[in-house]
């Protein structure tokens, strides 16, 4: 993929999926530009609420990307949004890319498998939380809880080498420092998708063809 050419690898790790039958290798990215959409397969992201962090607990991982599969007429941004309201509840002001997350196959390509191989990008944004819309939530039996905790609690979790590379990358950007502004200029302004604001949801999720996987030890 030449757009991964021109960027360099900064965490790497491997996942186990399918009860162990797919072997994936994933490389992690820091970039200014998003990658093909043809590659692009869902968006998660990094959120913040003034010094604290959204961190995601589901049945499989604690983690701090809730986000989702890409719906076939959506943007990027499109599919960042419903993912966060459906997951966590959380509408979001403007979301500002960190990178990409690039999973290659290791095992041989599933059959029905539906997705691109193999080769696959999930894209990575941080936003700041603007509105809490607990009605836009869907309960596919996958999420546990969502909750913001603080910076200095959140390193302390377990999280994956490529979770800390996009954390460290959004406090980087100084983030702290112009929540507070970017929040009451964006959180009037925010709104759901149409299908919430007109009370109603989605039948289904679009979901990743796995959680979000930890690294293997």
């Amino acid at each position: 993929m030449a757009y991964l050419a021109r960027c360099t690898p900064l965490a790497k790790e491997s996942a186990r999926w399918a009860e162990g039958r797919m072997r994936l290798l994933m490389t992690s990215y820091l970039a200014d530009a998003v990658p093909p959409l043809e590659y692009t397969t869902s968006a998660r992201c990094l959120v913040f609420k003034w010094d604290s962090v959204l961190v995601q607990r589901d049945v499989h991982s604690t983690h701090i990307l809730p986000g989702g599969r890409r719906e076939a007429d959506e943007t990027l941004e499109e599919t960042l949004r419903r993912e966060l309201l459906e997951e966590t509840g959380w509408a979001v002001g403007s979301p500002i890319l960190l990178g990409c997350v690039h999973f290659h196959h290791l095992t041989p390509r599933p059959a029905g498998y539906a997705y691109p191989y193999p080769d696959f990008v999930q894209v990575v944004y941080t936003a700041e939380a603007a509105a809490y819309l607990p009605d836009a939530l869907v309960d596919d039996g996958n999420e546990v809880e969502s909750a913001f905790r603080p910076v200095a609690e959140v390193r302390q979790l377990a999280l994956a080498a490529g979770q800390r590379l996009f954390l460290d990358a959004a406090l980087s950007r100084s983030l702290t420092s112009t929540r507070a502004s970017k929040t009451r200029c964006t959180a009037d302004r925010v709104a759901p998708p149409d299908d919430v604001r007109r009370g109603g949801r989605r039948s289904g999720r679009a979901r990743d063809e796995q959680p979000l996987p930890e690294a293997s030890p």
